[in-house]
């Protein structure tokens, strides 16, 4: 599971830049103009939801949002909450809104 979410995505509707292009975000949707979409606002919460309102396991949706890519990029100290790891890490609430961010165990949101 990865996104390639841009910066506008915690933003409010309005119009934005990203690179030389410009955006604008309204309703939920980024688009370049009427046809043309501008970017993904997937964040890793959604992706995580979107996995349990398809039915997959909370074990295997954890998995699938971190485990896994730390794996994947053979590192041992991110993906996990175990000693000598990194302790970067989300909270979410029952609505998988994001409430707090975690980097190196310490909180910066």
């Amino acid at each position: 599971m990865v996104t390639d979410c841009i910066s506008a995505a915690r933003m409010p509707d309005g119009k934005y830049k990203i690179g030389s292009n410009k955006i604008y975000k309204r309703d939920g949707v980024v688009k370049l103009n009427e046809n043309t979409l501008g970017g993904s606002i997937l964040t890793m919460n959604k992706a995580f939801k979107n996995l349990m309102d398809i039915g997959v396991s909370i074990n295997d949706a954890v998995r699938m949002t971190s485990t896994n890519a730390s794996k994947y990029l053979s590192r041992n100290d991110i993906g996990q909450l175990s000693e000598g790891c990194m302790a970067n890490f989300l909270v979410i609430d029952s609505n998988f809104d994001l409430l707090n961010v975690f980097l190196n165990g310490k909180k910066v949101q």
